[in-house]
C-alpha cells in the first residue's frame, strides 16, 4: 500500500505506464468540478469512478482486495479513515467475485486518515475499506481509478 499527496505523484509513475496515466489524470483533472460518473483513462486498462457519499460506522465494515484491477483511491474534498491490511493476515468472509472483481475479509487491520489531496494505491495483496466515518466528517468526494494488472 502507498500513501502519499498528488503533489508527490511523479515518484510513482516508474511502477508502471497504466499507474502513470491514473496519477496524471488526478493531477491534470479539475477534479472538483469532475461530475460523478465512469470516465476511461486509457480504454479499459485504467478507468476513474468519481464518488460522493457519506462515510459510514466503522462497525459496518469488511475489507475488500482485488485480483484484476489496482485500485488508486484519490480523496478530492473531506476526509475519512481507511481500515487495510494484508490479506494473508485476514480469512476470507465472501469467496472472490470474478464478475466484479472483488472479496470481502475479516480480522485485524490497521487505520489511517484519508485527507484532501491524499492518494493511496493498493495492491492485489492490500486488503482495505474506504468510507470509514470521522468524527468531524461530512460527505467525501473520491476518484477511484482502476487499473488492470
Amino acid at each position: 500500500m502507498i500513501m502519499d499527496l498528488i503533489e508527490n505523484a511523479e515518484y510513482y509513475y516508474g511502477i508502471s505506464a497504466e499507474i502513470k496515466s491514473a496519477l496524471n489524470f488526478l493531477k491534470e483533472t479539475d477534479v472538483e468540478n469532475v461530475p460523478i460518473g465512469r470516465y476511461d483513462i486509457l480504454e479499459d486498462k485504467v478507468f476513474a469512478l468519481v464518488q460522493e457519499y457519506k462515510p459510514g460506522d466503522i462497525s459496518e465494515y469488511e475489507l475488500e482486495s482485488h485480483k484484476k484491477y489496482i485500485d488508486v483511491q484519490f480523496i478530492v474534498r473531506g476526509k475519512e479513515s481507511i481500515a487495510y491490511s494484508n490479506i494473508k493476515s485476514l480469512h476470507i468472509s465472501k469467496k472472490y467475485d470474478e464478475e466484479y472483481d472483488y472479496q470481502l475479509l475479516k480480522g485485524p487491520s490497521n487505520i489511517l486518515t484519508a485527507k484532501e489531496n491524499s492518494f493511496f494505491i493498493f495492491m492485489p495483496e492490500d486488503a482495505h475499506k474506504p468510507g470509514i466515518r470521522l468524527e468531524d466528517c461530512l460527505n467525501v468526494k473520491k476518484i477511484v481509478v482502476k487499473v488492470l494488472i
